[in-house]
């Protein structure tokens, strides 16, 4: 008989909206590694671990590293580049267990037409399984 530890995973699936939080010790204004907003204008990453966000996020964006328990939270976080200075109007994590999908709706606006620029986005959700979908919906409104 084999033992199998249980998965390390803090919630059950419930269909609908998931609470999220913008909190973990930075602010709205990251770079991705390597990254050339203008060249790729939507950039998006389900983040797991802290391997994870060293690997996808430069940390000096942040002065510090995000205050994140990674063994209990995932970090979902993504940006938009536009050719006029886009903000964040609303977002909203949900789930579907039956598609073992999570959708992360962010609705933007754009701003000012003489300033290009980009909109940073994040939720900070409770853990999910590594072979849950993340389907990143970001719209933009003129």
């Amino acid at each position: 008989m084999h033992c199998k530890e249980p998965e390390p995973y803090v919630i059950t699936c419930t269909d609908g909206i998931i609470p999220y939080s913008e909190t973990g010790g930075f602010n709205k204004t990251f770079r991705f590694k390597d990254d050339a907003p203008e060249k790729m204008k939507e950039r998006s990453a389900v983040i797991q671990s802290q391997i994870e966000f060293d690997s996808y996020l430069d940390p000096t964006s942040f002065g510090n590293s995000p205050q994140i328990d990674f063994d209990s939270k995932t970090l979902l976080v993504g940006r938009r580049y536009n050719g006029q200075q886009p903000f964040v109007v609303s977002q909203e994590v949900t789930s579907d267990c039956g598609k073992k999908m999570i959708e992360y709706r962010v609705k933007l606006k754009s701003g000012s037409a003489t300033v290009t620029g980009t909109a940073y986005y994040y939720a900070v959700i409770p853990k999910i399984s590594d072979d849950t979908k993340v389907q990143f919906n970001v719209s933009l409104e003129l």
